[in-house]
């Protein structure tokens, strides 16, 4: 989260994206800031949509990445799980899925694209 902070601070007309997550307290820094946290678990959009519900946000004003875990085991919902956090970003939420990112599969295999 820090880094975000410094980031926003450096380049403040920049997209921010904080891909470590977002974590208990940090929630009221994401929107302060205009960062946009990369989220997995249903903590982390309770922390933001808790944040975002203290600053007055409106609905679908806070932007959020999802991350999904593609088999490599790191961070990420695993596709089974994704449905619940789909339905969190519905009418009325403050919070608006921008975009959804992956770690790569097989990091040390070559892919064409």
């Amino acid at each position: 989260m820090e880094e975000g902070v410094a980031a926003r601070r450096l380049c403040p007309e920049s997209h921010v994206l904080v891909i470590g997550g977002v974590f208990a307290g940090q929630g009221a820094a994401v929107i302060e800031h205009r960062l946009t946290a990369v989220v997995w678990e249903q903590d982390q959009l309770d922390e933001l949509e808790g944040a975002a519900r203290r600053a007055g946000a409106e609905a679908g004003s806070i932007p959020v990445h999802l991350e999904i875990d593609t088999g490599m085991s790191r961070q990420g919902v695993s596709p089974d799980g994704l449905t619940p956090l789909l339905a969190r970003f519905g009418p009325g939420s403050a919070l608006r899925l921008e975009g959804v990112m992956t770690h790569l599969f097989a990091a040390d295999e070559a892919t064409a694209v």
